[in-house]
């Protein structure tokens, strides 16, 4: 069955003392560690975004980190997630990633997209308390020192383990009956995370799309948040349609310019390992280009047929004869 709503599993956390509990801290640890949360993250790392500016990403770091790991588990992950919502959610019975997310689009003869401006650092420790207190129904002092636990320098953190999940509901309240309203007039709806997909399989009249373009600045206003004017698009039957990356115009595929650069992060790798590069780099380079060529053997492997290998710390013949760069 198709779940439309968000819904937390569990029996609400009633007191701090619980919270503590589960967290394996004692109730002091738990107020101390809430208390200096901001104090334990550091900067990871840091990803280029189309634009040329950078995403920065942060890490917790110590006691921090591992409250967040049991808070992700524990919590966030006894949440049953309408499938509307696609990334950063681990879903045994389906995947979510940005390949299924395309796939939803798949055969699309109209398609808006609209991106939520500088996601992460907009939402507020306000909206995050929101969560804890309306969504879960924890009493405040739970709701507050939560809040204190799952963002940095009062706004979400991207990057940390918590973050994703915390972000697929920052709209619990308002994203169903936007859904249903889409659902109604015939239109696909999807979320990764700041990045929104809206479909149809036919061609509607101008009016029309105005519905869910109000709809979706509703939404965001109410939040807080802005619209990306410059990641606003209206494509149609003959434009180039892609959804997180990926082309859905009659299949989900790999646009030729993506798939030669692919391509050419393999061959990077293989003269690396060919030099006296540190192995650590090799690795870090091999671990680096694996994903992508995971990708491609998925939507294309007819031109896929690579395999890339890091042998273990301290193996004796080394990264260079454990890479096959095989015909890509």
């Amino acid at each position: 069955m198709l779940i439309e709503r968000a819904t937390y599993t569990r029996q609400p956390i009633s007191s701090t003392g619980t919270l503590a509990r589960i967290l394996k801290l004692t109730e002091p640890e738990l107020v101390r560690l809430a208390g200096s949360a901001d104090d334990l993250y550091r900067v990871g790392k840091r990803i280029k975004k189309p634009d040329g500016t950078d995403r920065v990403c942060h890490d917790a770091a110590g006691p921090l980190k591992s409250a967040q790991a049991r808070i992700q588990c524990l919590i966030l992950k006894q949440v049953r997630y309408p499938h509307y919502l696609m990334g950063g959610i681990s879903d045994k019975s389906a995947a979510r990633g940005y390949l299924q997310n395309a796939a939803r689009h798949v055969g699309a003869r109209v398609l808006i997209q609209e991106d939520i401006d500088n996601f992460f650092p907009a939402t507020s420790d306000g909206v995050i308390r929101s969560i804890w207190r309306e969504f879960f129904s924890f009493p405040p002092w739970v709701a507050k020192i939560l809040t204190q636990l799952t963002t940095y320098n009062h706004t979400l953190p991207q990057g940390a383990k918590t973050s994703s999940y915390l972000a697929n509901l920052v709209f619990w309240d308002s994203e169903p009956e936007l859904f249903r309203q889409l659902s109604e007039d015939g239109f696909t709806y999807t979320r990764y995370i700041d990045d929104i997909a809206i479909s149809a399989k036919f061609i509607p009249k101008a009016s029309a799309l105005e519905r869910p373009m109000r709809l979706i600045t509703t939404m965001f206003v109410k939040r807080g948040y802005r619209l990306k004017r410059k990641k606003h698009q209206i494509l149609r039957t003959g434009d180039q349609m892609r959804v997180t990356g990926i082309a859905v115009d009659t299949g989900i595929s790999i646009g030729r310019e993506k798939r030669a650069r692919i391509r050419a992060a393999v061959n990077d790798c293989e003269l690396l390992a060919r030099t006296d590069a540190d192995h650590n780099a090799v690795a870090a380079a091999i671990r680096s280009t694996q994903g992508r060529v995971a990708e491609l053997k998925a939507l294309h492997p007819e031109e896929c047929t690579v395999l890339l290998s890091v042998p273990s710390a301290g193996s004796s013949d080394g990264p260079r004869s454990k890479i096959h760069c095989a015909h890509l």
